[in-house]
């Protein structure tokens, strides 16, 4: 599962509740328009599972810079639950899904703005060649030196 994919379902599932907000991606002070949101992956653990299955557990800042301080509160209510509602993201193109483990917001009345600590994790399929089985076993025999 791939940082992109991750990244194009989170902002897909914000715009649903956002669509008039752009996300940025880069501190983009020149040009910055409110009302806007700023994601960025904070932290990425890979931790095996199994032979098979990994699971990549990123810590994500998620920052809504609001028009009025007064919008804040109600799109604080409105990520937290959108983001707790199911605890799962769909992945864009797939059958997978992102779980979330927890979302914290705070906010900064001066700045006008809501930061959100998020949590998430999804699992990543090993994929292994294909080798053919042993046919045969053979026990109890010797193995012969050279020239014998």
């Amino acid at each position: 599962m791939s940082l992109s994919s991750e990244i194009d379902s989170i902002k897909t599932l914000i715009l649903s509740a956002f669509p008039n907000h752009c996300i940025y991606m880069e501190e983009a002070w020149v040009g910055f328009k409110r009302p806007c949101f700023y994601l960025e992956e904070i932290k990425n653990r890979l931790e095996n599972q199994n032979r098979q299955y990994s699971l990549n557990k990123r810590r994500w800042q998620l920052i809504l810079f609001a028009d009025k301080f007064k919008d804040l509160i109600p799109a604080k209510d409105i990520i937290e639950n959108l983001f707790m509602k199911d605890m799962l993201i769909p992945l864009l193109n797939s059958d997978r899904f992102i779980r979330v483990i927890d979302i914290e917001g705070n906010i900064k009345g001066k700045e006008k703005a809501v930061y959100f600590s998020l949590q998430t994790t999804s699992p990543n399929v090993r994929q292994f060649p294909k080798v053919e089985k042993i046919r045969e076993v053979h026990h109890n025999e010797r193995m012969r030196k050279d020239g014998e």
